[in-house]
């Protein structure tokens, strides 16, 4: 037992005691009188009690929000000490810029506190027991008060070549400022992902000629904010500019054959030009040319992307080398054969001859001349047949035999 003595009046305040203890208390009398009074029934059992220590700094997370209101979760750790008394319940120090701006009691260690989107709040945290409240925890770090932001709309595509380009409104910012803002794509048909710098940014990459849709949403750099949800376009087909691709021509007799492929690159394409009409690899010939005769072939075509043109020059094969040669020779008889010859009427004359030198100094009159045939009529290409006049017997069966169109040409034949 302890004893406080001299205490004067009906009431005292006995310090020294030891918090979180028990103790019961019975009074004495005193006077001038030699002996005390009495000692006086026992008080009840009562536990001395200081305030609580201070909570841990508290942490703080982004909340489920509530329809439109933000909401920070604040999470702490209970005072290391009670100081006697067990803590009763915690008030919550809601800070902008330092000053309390708001304060809410729980009786937990952790709070959903409602807050203002786009405002910046630190969060201290005090603790009560029956001795009181304690002082204030220290200051959460700076946490702003954000809502997921909101999903584009209308989103939009405008096919380009190999490329669509994505239209979209943006969607509320909830918190967050524009430049915290990121926007995401995903193509559905391909699962192909990226970031949209803004609305009107392309996707490339694609094929012209398939359809393609694309799903776009909003995440925001906010620390913790959930991205918004997903909003998705219609359906777009790139394309471009019909691709146009000619071979070299190839060269025939009277003719020129050129080959081209055309692929409308996801747009349907038409061409004044074309002989063979449609998409693929196509043929056609430019007959009824002379020999050695060039031609151009044009080709364009044109689509909802533009225009695209070439062409070649491809040239009918050359005419065969001049030539004149004896064929079926019969007695006084032989075939004249031309190539490529200068076609008219002639004179041709014929010659016991086998060399040229043979009959030119004697010339018609020499011994070696069989006879003129006149009006010959000479095709370019072709033969005729020659009966000579032979009136002298200078042709003999296996014997030499020439003709000659006098001025022109001289060609043995046997």
């Amino acid at each position: 037992p302890i004893q406080l003595t001299g205490v004067t009046g009906t009431s005292v305040v006995w310090n020294g005691l030891e918090n979180g203890a028990s103790y019961r208390v019975r009074v004495q009398a005193v006077n001038k009188a030699p002996e005390p009074s009495s000692w006086s029934p026992y008080s009840g059992v009562v536990i001395p009690a200081g305030v609580p220590d201070a909570p841990g700094t508290p942490t703080t997370s982004p909340a489920t929000p509530v329809k439109s209101q933000s909401q920070i979760l604040v999470a702490w750790t209970p005072p290391l000490h009670n100081n006697g008394d067990n803590v009763s319940g915690y008030t919550v120090l809601v800070k902008q810029g330092g000053a309390v701006v708001n304060s809410v009691d729980t009786i937990g260690t952790s709070l959903n506190v409602p807050v203002d989107p786009g405002e910046n709040y630190t969060f201290a945290v005090t603790a009560r027991n029956k001795a009181g409240s304690s002082g204030a925890s220290g200051d959460s770090e700076q946490r702003r008060g954000a809502l997921p932001p909101g999903a584009p709309t209308n989103v939009r595509l405008t096919p380009a070549d190999k490329s669509v380009v994505v239209d979209f409104d943006p969607g509320p910012l909830n918190g967050s400022r524009a430049d915290e803002v990121d926007y995401h794509y995903r193509v559905d048909q391909t699962g192909a992902s990226g970031t949209l710098a803004a609305p009107g940014s392309s996707i490339t990459g694609l094929t012209n000629g398939t359809e393609y849709s694309v799903t776009v949403w909003a995440t925001s750099r906010v620390q913790d904010v959930r991205g918004s949800a997903e909003a998705q376009s219609g359906r777009a087909t790139p394309f471009g500019r019909p691709i146009l691709t000619m071979d070299a021509p190839v060269r025939l007799d009277g003719a020129v054959q050129f080959t081209w492929t055309i692929d409308s690159n996801g747009s349907p394409s038409t061409s004044p030009d074309a002989p063979i009409q449609g998409d693929g690899t196509h043929t056609w010939t430019k007959s009824g040319l002379q020999p050695g005769e060039s031609y151009t072939f044009n080709l364009s075509y044109t689509n909802a992307a533009g225009s695209v043109s070439d062409s070649r020059t491809g040239q009918a094969n050359d005419p065969p080398p001049r030539s004149i040669w004896i064929t079926d020779i019969s007695g006084k008889s032989a075939t004249l054969n031309f190539q490529s010859y200068e076609a008219g009427t002639y004179e041709v004359r014929c010659w016991a001859a086998s060399k040229y030198e043979d009959h030119r100094w004697d010339g018609v009159s020499g011994a070696n001349y069989a006879g003129p045939v006149s009006n010959v009529s000479v095709p370019a290409n072709g033969s005729v047949r020659i009966t000579c006049p032979d009136t002298n017997g200078r042709l003999t069966d296996g014997g030499p035999f020439s003709l000659e169109i006098p001025g022109k040409d001289w060609v043995r034949g046997r």
